[in-house]
């Protein structure tokens, strides 16, 4: 089957659509679906940087607000020590860690996981 007979007829999309919901997995639906666009050319929505983009983010704000609240803290105190309000920024700091590092971690498997210059048909 040629790709233009594949891209432009709306009439065997919708059977092949149809085949699929019917006789297939979520997951390959899915992946044919990914795969198709893929070969036809249509543009990818490639949104898998937003949440390490957000983990990143929010780990180095929490890393900077610590580290001039402590800045303040040694310098312009005039003597105060640290209290329960210094403690809880520490502590937040140490809990914005799991999630930049669960989010480094889920994006380096992401893009092992689909790399579509690498996609194989996988409809039987």
């Amino acid at each position: 089957m040629e790709l233009s007979c594949l891209c432009n007829n709306p009439a065997l999309t919708a059977a092949s659509e149809k085949c699929l919901l019917a006789k297939c997995s979520i997951e390959d639906s899915l992946k044919t679906q990914n795969y198709t666009e893929f070969s036809c050319g249509r543009p990818v929505r490639d949104k898998h940087v937003v949440p390490l983009t957000l983990a990143i983010t929010g780990g180095t704000l929490a890393t900077l607000a610590f580290v001039m609240r402590m800045g303040a803290l040694f310098t312009r105190s005039q003597g105060r020590s640290i209290g329960v309000d210094d403690f809880f920024a520490g502590l937040a700091l140490v809990l914005a860690g799991p999630p930049t590092l669960t989010a480094l971690q889920r994006m380096s498997y992401l893009s092992l996981l689909w790399n579509p210059l690498e996609a194989k048909c996988i409809v039987h």
